[in-house]
């Protein structure tokens, strides 16, 4: 009999007892499987409890819509407050039994990269398409085939039924308008609607640009503290998961 555990608030005895069964993939582990999980699979990648995933040929750039291809020896820099896509390097190849969590390497969080992180579902056998954001004001280069994430992996039993092998959908950049840059000037506007609206404009427009200048100011402050939430409590979760599995299962009654 399983002994019951509250964590925040809810009873987690049919949660823990599944827990328990979970095992995190060392580094033996993963190096057994080798290019059976990830191809092309790389020994120098291998960390105590996961891989690290590199930057592979394709770069996409979301406020823009474009994209980068990168070869050997190729690199790309992100401009600042650039939110963009990183197509892996390696295949991923998810058995039916595992899943995986994907985190942010420290060094380049250190450097102002952030992610929102996610998981990888079991079938799953693709690239994956990793996005970021470069939240510091300068510049950040990747290399082609450089190390960008970590992934932990986790094999668990009973796996659920009837799953299929899941692909990549392809990423289909958001169509932009082209930007405005002001052609119009105020005597223009004073020729064409009259003095009276070229004045309003007049007064408004340096108002406007500092209304916005400080909009600007906001966002970036509301996304520094949402990229520093979410890494936080991404910590506390992957920690969480490993304090359950390496902890003593509960004595039986």
């Amino acid at each position: 009999m399983t002994k019951k555990v509250n964590i925040v608030g809810h009873n987690t005895s049919v949660l823990l007892d599944k827990v328990m069964r979970m095992k995190v993939l060392t580094m033996e582990d993963i190096q057994r499987l080798s290019s059976d999980l990830l191809d092309p699979f790389c020994n120098a990648c291998l960390t105590a409890v996961g891989y690290d995933l590199r930057v592979g040929e394709t770069i996409y750039f979301l406020s823009s819509g474009k994209e980068k291809k990168l070869g050997k020896g190729g690199f790309v820099e992100i401009p600042p407050r650039e939110r963009f896509a990183v197509e892996s390097l390696e295949k991923v190849k998810m058995k039916e039994n595992m899943f995986a969590l994907i985190s942010t390497r420290i060094r380049l969080l250190w450097q102002g990269l952030t992610s929102l992180g996610t998981r990888i579902d079991p079938m799953f056998q693709d690239k994956l398409l990793l996005i970021f954001s470069n939240e510091s004001d300068v510049p950040l280069r990747l290399d082609y085939e450089q190390a960008i994430c970590n992934v932990l992996f986790f094999k668990y039993e009973n796996p659920p039924t009837g799953l299929e092998k899941k692909t990549r959908p392809n990423l289909m950049p958001p169509e932009r308008p082209e930007r405005i840059e002001e052609p119009v000037e105020i005597d223009q506007i004073q020729q064409k609607y009259g003095l009276a609206i070229a004045s309003v404009l007049q007064y408004a427009r340096p108002r406007i640009r500092d209304l916005e200048k400080r909009i600007r100011g906001l966002e970036k402050f509301r996304t520094s503290m949402t990229a520093i939430a979410i890494a936080t409590l991404s910590t506390f979760v992957v920690s969480l998961i490993i304090w359950l599995l390496t902890r003593e299962p509960p004595p039986p009654p």
